[in-house]
């Protein structure tokens, strides 16, 4: 909800004497007023159209379409904040808070598809296996995003786990890695850590 929102719903608090935790913020709890208040004003409109239940059936089923949701993990949204037009792509930047800024490259033709202007508001999704992770400050890799913040959750399988890092503004990045990774880089909840990859990995979407 953090990736999706202007300002932090959610507060998390890494490790500590309990265990870490999370809490509502001022903003969260007007939201959730603002939901209720909205539920109810959708429930009296429901119940003053009432009748023709079908008709109603198929008019839900049909903004179910339009709410689309996908596979991938990590879902942002951001301001675009700089396209850069090449002969074959578009270099789009994004800018998630006052700390990140994400890079994508896309086709002049999906660009173009999309209508893509400054300042509009964008979606970036990010396969969670497409996320690398480093601890190293020194290290150099190629990839154009690097999102710097903590261990937030750490899920261990035989093979793979799953790591969510939390970073500095309440949005989180999850990554997929071998378990041998985790082992190696000493993963742990509450360490500091890199989630990297490809401006090529990140896919984006507007709002029609």
């Amino acid at each position: 909800m953090n990736n999706l929102c202007d300002q932090p719903l959610v507060l998390r608090e890494v490790g500590g004497r309990r265990g870490g935790g999370s809490q509502l913020t001022e903003h969260g709890r007007n939201m959730i007023r603002l939901f209720r208040a909205v539920e109810a004003e959708y429930q009296r409109a429901l119940d003053k159209l009432g009748g023709n239940l079908a008709d109603m059936r198929h008019f839900n089923r049909l903004l179910n379409r339009f709410s689309m949701k996908t596979s991938a993990r990590n879902q942002f949204m951001g301001v675009v904040s700089a396209l850069i037009q090449g002969p074959v792509n578009f270099e789009v930047r994004m800018r998630l808070d006052d700390w990140n800024e994400i890079v994508a490259v896309i086709t002049n033709e999906s660009a173009e598809n999309l209508e893509l202007r400054v300042g509009q508001e964008v979606f970036a999704l990010v396969k969670a296996p497409s996320v690398l992770l480093y601890t190293d400050t020194q290290v150099k890799v190629s990839t154009r995003n690097k999102l710097w913040g903590t261990v937030y959750d750490l899920q261990v399988g035989a093979v793979n786990a799953e790591v969510t890092v939390a970073l500095p503004s309440g949005k989180t990045v999850v990554a997929v890695v071998t378990r041998e990774s985790v082992e190696e880089m000493g993963l742990a909840v509450g360490v500091p850590v890199c989630a990297a990859f490809k401006s090529s990995s990140v896919i984006l979407a507007v709002m029609s």
